[in-house]
């Protein structure tokens, strides 16, 4: 059993990220022993692919504010298969989490 501190250790995080992520319900709340959360080798497990979509899905959305949103302003350049392309893949990676979600949750029960 892992403390939510050694948890976002293994992670690369901070824990109020984790908290921050939980009353986000972005990750599985986890039962408290002793007053603390504790997560099992199973709960660590969903923690870390949780965790990792969300940053791919932030990573992506970084990327779309650096890249593809300067240019449509530039009317020189056609952007609108770009922007189609980039929504799509946004789109994608969102489902992918909430599909991952699903399964993680049901996959708990």
């Amino acid at each position: 059993m892992l403390t939510v501190g050694q948890a976002a250790a293994r992670l690369g995080l901070r824990v109020s990220a984790v908290h921050f992520y939980e009353r986000r319900g972005l990750l599985p709340v986890v039962p408290r022993v002793g007053g603390q959360r504790r997560y099992s080798d199973e709960q660590g497990r969903v923690l870390l692919i949780k965790v990792a979509l969300v940053a791919v899905v932030a990573l992506f959305g970084l990327y779309n504010t650096k890249h593809v949103v300067p240019r449509l302003d530039d009317r020189a350049m056609d952007t609108t298969h770009q922007l189609r392309r980039t929504v799509l893949v946004e789109a994608l990676l969102m489902l992918a989490v909430v599909l991952a979600t699903a399964i993680l949750v049901n996959a708990e029960t």
